[in-house]
């Protein structure tokens, strides 16, 4: 009579191999495992061996009772799985095999895991990266996103390794309480310094460098007409504008030499100057449309060089019947090319009113200054006399 005294886990199995002509038997549990299995069969060998052909663990065991001689049990121990095996978010497996006790699974990098905890990245030393986010040779999405719980993508490190902010109104903060922050509202962009305390916005760009706008602006450069050098003849009238102002008024061939203007450091180089004339109706107009028509004279040379020869045009404005006194009015005159001049040029200007090709004003306008459109991009030059 042989006893196994051992509760078999369900499915598993024992084969005992009879070294006689007694052939295999086997002692199976039933599902769910029973306390006791009782086999009974009788030896037909003196000395019968009998090989264990099953993984015991470490703390079982199997006592089998027989009535006659000794009894030789000789397990033989599975073999332990191949270290090639990796390590990956999956369901439990159902494999039998086990593992060397020095063994150790590689990571599957193929896995996607969805992080819940707090991880935290220690490097291996000072000079090593601690972390780095690697893109493939045809990489096409984001490298990294931060998401909102609705998977909105808030911000991301963009393919070409820009940071992008993809929310309007929402910033980059900086300071050690968030004090200054930049942001586009959807229709601005905004820089602002006073998020917790108004401060100044400080921008050096280092010796012989300055601030430089892509997209230039326009500035004017003022040549009123009130300090003009006036002839001895054809002299304009200065004359009441209201109780206590007064302006130059013109007649027909009446002119003045203004002030010589410099062109300022701020001017993109190589860029026209657009000539334009302030003037001012005097007395409402009737049911007559009128005309006014002046004409300018220039000269314009860079420090060092030969004045340029003198030039002229005209230009001819319309005062529309009906219209109300002391009526502002924009007159363009001239462009003048700017090419191959320089910041620090000179420019000389005369006014002087014409003819019109229609009716003249009934009375005579008040002219108040030659203006001079030009186109800036930089807050000055970058040396004293060098753009």
């Amino acid at each position: 009579m042989l006893t196994a005294e051992r509760v078999l886990t369900a499915g598993s199995g024992i084969t005992l191999v009879d070294g006689g002509a007694g052939g295999a038997l086997t002692i199976s549990a039933a599902s769910g495992g029973t306390p006791f299995v009782d086999l009974p069969f009788i030896m037909r060998t003196p000395t019968p061996e009998l090989t264990f052909e099953r993984y015991l663990a470490v703390a079982g065991g199997l006592t089998l009772v027989d009535g006659g001689g000794p009894l030789t049990i000789t397990p033989v121990w599975a073999v332990p799985a191949s270290p090639s095996v990796d390590l990956s978010a999956s369901v439990i497996g159902t494999a039998e095999s086990f593992a060397h006790s020095d063994h150790t699974h590689q990571l599957d990098q193929a896995i996607v895991p969805t992080w819940a905890g707090l991880h935290i990245f220690n490097a291996a030393g000072a000079a090593v990266v601690k972390a780095i986010v690697r893109g493939i040779a045809a990489q096409s999405a984001n490298l990294q996103e931060w998401q909102d719980s609705a998977e909105t993508v808030l911000a991301c490190v963009e393919l070409d390794g820009e940071i992008a902010i993809l929310v309007d109104s929402k910033a980059l903060k900086l300071g050690a309480d968030s004090d200054m922050s930049v942001y586009y509202d959807g229709t601005y962009g905004h820089v602002k310094t006073d998020v917790v305390a108004p401060s100044d916005l400080r921008v050096t760009c280092g010796a012989a460098k300055t601030l430089e706008l892509q997209t230039s602006v326009y500035e004017d450069l003022f040549m009123p007409l009130a300090g003009a050098k006036v002839p001895a003849s054809n002299a304009p009238t200065w004359a009441a504008f209201s109780a206590n102002l007064n302006s130059y008024t013109f007649a027909l061939n009446d002119y003045v030499d203004l002030a010589t203007t410099e062109v300022l450091h701020a001017w993109e180089e190589g860029t026209d100057l657009d000539v334009h004339v302030h003037f001012i109706t005097n007395g409402a107009n009737d049911a007559t449309a009128r005309k006014v028509q002046f004409q300018i004279f220039w000269s314009w040379g860079d420090m060092g060089e030969a004045m340029s020869a003198e030039a002229t045009a005209t230009g001819e404005a319309d005062i529309v019947a009906f219209e109300a006194d002391r009526t502002h009015h924009y007159l363009d005159i001239a462009e003048l090319a700017g090419a191959g001049y320089l910041i620090g040029s000179l420019l000389k200007v005369r006014i002087k009113r014409i003819a019109c090709t229609g009716t003249e004003p009934a009375s005579d306008p008040f002219v108040e200054m030659i203006g001079v459109h030009y186109k800036r991009n930089t807050l000055g030059s970058r040396q004293e006399y060098v753009k």
